[in-house]
């Protein structure tokens, strides 16, 4: 079914590159087939078309998680601990 789904949003992209809805639908079916890299780039141009979308922000954080992109370790003091936690399984 995301299959089909997906064929039917990429029509409608065809016929209008600028839709939002269209694009976040994309990134939907892509999920659910967790095509991750895939859905990241679609989720990134639902965004550019609507910057205050917060159904876009909270799924492109669900799939930059799955791609281990998360911004979670960016922080020192979550390295420190992690690392630390790391270690101490060793």
């Amino acid at each position: 079914m995301p299959n089909e789904a997906l064929a039917y949003c990429r029509e409608l992209l065809k016929d209008d590159d600028n839709s939002y809805t269209a694009h976040h639908l994309e990134a939907r079916c892509e999920i659910n087939l967790k095509w991750y890299r895939e859905a990241k780039s679609s989720l990134e141009t639902a965004a550019k078309l609507e910057l205050s979308n917060e159904d876009v922000k909270t799924d492109l954080n669900y799939v930059s998680g799955r791609l281990c992109e998360n911004s979670f370790f960016d922080h020192p003091i979550h390295r420190l601990v992690s690392s630390k936690f790391v270690m101490s399984k060793i």
